[in-house]
């Protein structure tokens, strides 16, 4: 989920810098291989996702360096590691950028993000890659871009990228959401996962003064209840 795929033994990391390309690590080799077939669309602020061994590349924008500015794409892509292949799958209904995903019963969901790089969006859409088919979804309760998205028991917990740092949790069964206990410390650009069914929150910032943290809490679902932990060593934000 997120940013991080476990795939055959094998770890996968989509880059998008001046010319896309995809990494591999080997597990047991512990080494570095680069894929030479490159994503198809060049891109920052992208979502991932994986359903049945395949990574799926949803969003993001293509950004001008020189203009200063970028245009959100709708733009999906798949990637296939036992082929070392791309192909374009079908587009989302709203392109944003800055979005979480995540797969639930093998669908995935692309959740909030931005449009034109400023507007937040409640937006969610369920994508099934069997009938490469997208469907519109309850909207979120609040506005969010750069959140993240986990699934825990069949159900999709989103954190982050909201002003008042409330959470939500996603019933894709009854198509709806429900409002969580809000991360204790408010800060943006922490990470998320997922250990034994509890997720946890790390690292983060504030601004008006700049601040880094190494602060770790844990959020039970089934208690919705969160729960400080040691701070990391270092502070740092941004981070997976």
């Amino acid at each position: 989920m997120g940013r991080r795929f476990w795939i055959a033994g094998s770890l996968f990391a989509i880059l998008t810098l001046s010319a896309a390309s995809t990494g591999m690590a080997r597990l047991k080799g512990d080494t570095w291989e680069m894929r030479e077939t490159p994503i198809l669309s060049q891109r920052v602020g992208f979502a991932t996702s994986t359903v049945d061994g395949k990574i799926f590349v949803i969003g993001g924008t293509l950004w001008d360096q020189r203009a200063l500015r970028g245009k959100v794409l709708r733009t999906v892509e798949e990637y296939d590691p036992a082929t070392n292949r791309w192909k374009f799958r079908a587009d989302m209904r709203i392109g944003r950028s800055n979005l979480a995903a995540s797969a639930v019963n093998g669908k995935i969901y692309a959740i909030g993000g931005s449009v034109q790089m400023l507007w937040t969006r409640k937006h969610v859409e369920e994508f099934n890659p069997a009938t490469d088919t997208w469907e519109k979804k309850a909207d979120m309760l609040e506005p969010r871009s750069t959140g993240s998205a986990h699934v825990v028991d069949g159900k999709m917990y989103v954190f982050g990228g909201a002003r008042d740092g409330s959470a939500e949790a996603y019933d894709p069964v009854a198509d709806s959401w429900e409002k969580k206990a809000s991360v204790p410390k408010r800060r943006w650009g922490y990470s998320t996962s997922v250990v034994d069914g509890k997720i946890y929150a790390i690292g983060g910032m504030k601004l008006n003064p700049e601040k880094y943290f190494g602060t770790v809490e844990v959020y039970d679902p089934a208690t919705d209840t969160w729960e400080k932990r040691a701070d990391m060593p270092t502070a740092r934000c941004c981070l997976s």
